[in-house]
């Protein structure tokens, strides 16, 4: 079987936590005898890193573009929908005629089968409004949150085919669209690509994740205001090292006792391999986190 798979960002072992999933992905797939081969889009946003030589991508960069009103229109037409209008929504309509099914990786993926004959099934890692809440209409988190809503409620309805990374995920697309063909498939990573921890030295606790996430930020201010000063009246010498994109500009994290700022680290194995417990107290989420894959690997 010939599958086309097609990812809104690099596959790539130290890079977003979606990017680490995509490697696991695409190994996986291959090894169970897929003849796989993926379309992976190189955002404004990503860095000048490239995927491993061993896995069957081809990167197309994709420009910001114009943001004028027609922009805009289209935007609530066709919700998360800009990468289908692109150079690359282009190659994976070219590229999907020589395959047997199109994966469509996420929900900037998910316009990208428009006008295509092959069958496509979408990966939904999450939904939406489980992991965060609208908030005030007259914030740009609103207006953020219901454009990501509006293109999950589409990807759902517009596929017959949908695989949910937990049972949660699949529930409610299952009651959003009883016809739709469900799938738990959850999300996976390459675990040879970790060093093996040592758990040597005195505990350290850690937290790692995404400064600009919600849901990453709500778990981690649950913990340094809640969770850890309990901690620390148990054991005064007790250490977390917080890591992760973004979180060194929390103002509100700075000065916090036994709370250590790493920010942003070269690798989520190095850090993790160098703690002895991994902490993510998450109110609120629906999919798998590719923190506690780490974490495990």
């Amino acid at each position: 079987m010939r599958v086309l798979v097609v990812l809104p960002q690099l596959p790539l072992p130290e890079g977003r936590a979606n990017g680490r999933a995509f490697v696991g992905l695409l190994q996986g797939l291959r090894s169970h005898g897929v003849d796989v081969r993926a379309l992976a889009a190189r955002q404004w946003f990503s860095g000048a890193e490239n995927p491993p030589t061993d896995l069957p991508v081809r990167v197309i960069p994709v420009s910001p573009g114009e943001r004028g009103l027609r922009f805009q229109i289209d935007r609530w037409r066709r919700p998360r929908g800009y990468l289908a209008r692109t150079e690359f929504g282009e190659a994976v309509r070219e590229e999907a005629r020589d395959a047997d099914v199109l994966h469509l990786e996420e929900l900037d993926s998910a316009w990208c089968d428009e006008g295509v004959a092959t069958p496509a099934l979408v990966h939904l890692h999450y939904r939406v409004l489980r992991d965060r809440s609208l908030g005030p209409p007259w914030r740009r988190r609103f207006r953020h949150v219901a454009e990501f809503a509006l293109a999950e409620r589409a990807a759902i309805r517009r596929h017959r085919y949908v695989v949910a990374s937990s049972t949660v995920v699949a529930h409610e697309i299952r009651a959003a669209a009883p016809r739709a063909k469900i799938i738990v498939a959850p999300l996976s990573i390459d675990a040879a690509r970790y060093p093996r921890a040592s758990l040597d030295g005195p505990p350290v606790a850690g937290i790692l994740g995404s400064g600009a996430w919600p849901p990453t930020v709500e778990a981690l201010r649950r913990l340094v205001e809640r969770v850890w000063p309990a901690v620390r009246r148990k054991m005064p010498e007790a250490r977390l090292l917080v890591a992760g994109r973004g979180v060194a500009d929390l103002r509100w994290l700075r000065d916090r006792r036994g709370v250590e700022i790493v920010g942003e680290v070269p690798t989520a194995g190095g850090f993790l391999s160098s703690l002895s417990l991994l902490i993510f107290p998450q109110d609120r989420g629906s999919g798998v986190k590719v923190k506690v894959l780490d974490s495990i690997a």
